[in-house]
């Protein structure tokens, strides 16, 4: 199931009103309650509620009681934004704390540009959370590939046994990123591809260093 941005239009009788003042508090209440009935729809759909980007008279985040009698009130809703806010709050809220400098060092990138989350979220393909410290790689699980001979019948043949080892953090063992990669796609599978990836070089470091893409459909 493909989840789109909400847009719904709200027809708004306002000819019985001869009030200005009551036109506009009528328009107001129509959009409270239509932006009530879009969250809760998220909610249902995605178990998340983003708050929308809303226009009243073309002035983000006025208040709605401030609409003209014949003004125009926008509510902008962007699951994509949603997944991605639960997918930082949970790497601030997962971090190992000894002296804050992982907690700190997460990046979100855009289509290979960091993002310092200031103003709209710029449109792009490919989402990419990253830690940068040099160290982060020892938080995340290892995976362990053991080869050995076993006996088939009356034969011997090599067999490969894959175990994952612990990360090295008392605190994270299960790992930071490789355990919310699995929790955001189950949560968020409806709304974009979530995958865990290691790969990911960075010539500052000359590491690999764990991440978090997202894909949006």
């Amino acid at each position: 199931m493909k989840i789109d941005p909400f847009n719904k239009q709200v027809a708004v009788f306002l000819a019985d009103l001869k009030s200005p003042k009551a036109r506009s508090q009528r328009l107001a209440q129509v959009a409270k309650e239509g932006i009530a009935d879009i969250r809760a729809r998220n909610r249902a759909a995605i178990g998340s509620d983003p708050t929308p980007q809303v226009f009243v008279d073309g002035h983000e985040g006025a208040p709605l009681e401030s609409v003209r009698p014949e003004g125009v009130i926008v509510a902008n809703f962007n699951p994509l934004l949603a997944a991605l806010e639960w997918i930082g709050e949970q790497l601030l809220l997962v971090s190992p704390r000894l002296t804050g400098k992982y907690q700190r060092s997460h990046v979100l990138e855009i289509d290979g540009a960091p993002w310092d989350g200031i103003g709209p979220m710029p449109t792009g393909e490919r989402f990419v959370f990253i830690n940068t410290t040099p160290y982060a790689r020892k938080i995340e699980p290892k995976e362990r590939i053991v080869h050995r001979r076993a006996l088939y019948g009356d034969r011997r043949r090599f067999h490969k046994d894959v175990y994952h080892d612990f990360g090295q953090s008392d605190q994270a063992p299960d790992g930071v990123y490789a355990a919310i990669a699995v929790t955001a796609d189950m949560r968020f599978s409806n709304i974009a591809n979530i995958r865990y990836s290691i790969n990911n070089f960075r010539e500052e470091t000359g590491l690999s260093h764990p991440a978090i893409i997202v894909r949006p459909y």
